[in-house]
């Protein structure tokens, strides 16, 4: 299954840092995926990705997105980081 996510914070209030992907469930986000520079738009304030995961049986799942935005977009700082949720409820037949 492809997942898409567009990710938008409000022009000059940070940078989209990190993002980390749950499919399971395991509130764990084991899946970090890496910001390609093809992938942001408008100066880092909004980023769009992809992403593909099969699940291994039947059932409803709660796949979550965790993105981290940082004012000035410095990923070494703990400083000044936002965390977001994102998610989508799948139904696997």
């Amino acid at each position: 299954m492809k997942f898409t996510a567009t990710i938008e914070l409000p022009p000059n209030t940070g940078k989209i840092i990190a993002v980390k992907w749950d499919f399971e469930g395991g509130k764990t986000f084991p899946i970090v995926q890496e910001i390609k520079p093809s992938d942001v738009l408008d100066s880092g304030w909004r980023v769009t990705l992809t992403n593909t995961h099969a699940f291994s049986k039947p059932g409803t799942y709660f796949p979550t997105l965790l993105v981290t935005s940082q004012r000035e977009g410095d990923l070494n700082t703990p400083f000044a980081r936002i965390s977001y949720l994102g998610r989508v409820r799948v139904v696997v037949q």
